[in-house]
């Protein structure tokens, strides 16, 4: 795996793990508390991992991407709407981090859950109603990591409908190769 890759990677999963858990503490932080701990990691992160990444505009540009590709590695959930209503921070996010601002960290996840929910939600109604068309010339791209992000939400829902069809299918498929399986083990 690229090493860059994981450099980001294990960033973004320390800032945003953070984030993630800060509303759900036995100990509460205060805002200065939160900026130090930003301060501080992002510093021991580039100061000490191997690789000696530059806290730069090109961090930055990296670490912002490789954030939302973490949280939505099949872009389902973030259009690119999502991204630009967050892009204030793609340039110069080193910055932010360096001065202890923690806010990309809890706008994204709050985004990333808003999200969520509501596919949870689409999905839930989707399948109660029954209404799953099987007959179509619709297809899944299954690695989506080369594909562009939905530009605005009818495009989401139009995507989260073949994904929702396709996993019907993937179950369907499954639950009759265990039905043969199990007539042959008879």
């Amino acid at each position: 795996m690229n090493t860059n890759r994981v450099f980001f990677t294990v960033i973004a999963f320390c800032f945003l793990i953070s984030a993630a858990f800060a509303g759900k503490r036995e100990y509460e932080y205060k805002r200065s508390d939160m900026r130090n701990i930003t301060r501080l990691a992002i510093r021991i992160l580039a100061a000490n991992h191997y690789h000696r990444q530059p806290l730069d505009s090109a961090f930055s540009r990296r670490f912002f991407d490789n954030c939302f590709d973490y949280f939505d590695p099949e872009r389902i959930y973030f259009t690119q709407a999502d991204v630009a209503s967050l892009a204030m921070y793609r340039d110069n996010l080193h910055r932010h981090l360096m001065n202890g601002d923690f806010q990309f960290g809890f706008r994204l996840y709050e985004l990333y859950r808003k999200r969520f929910a509501e596919y949870h939600d689409y999905a839930v109604k989707k399948l109660s109603e029954g209404k799953i068309d099987y007959n179509t010339n619709e297809y899944w791209i299954i690695d989506r990591k080369k594909v562009s992000r939905p530009a605005n939400r009818e495009e989401q829902l139009k995507l989260w409908n073949k994904k929702i069809t396709h996993n019907a299918l993937v179950l369907r498929l499954a639950e009759r190769r265990i039905s043969s399986q199990k007539k042959n083990d008879s």
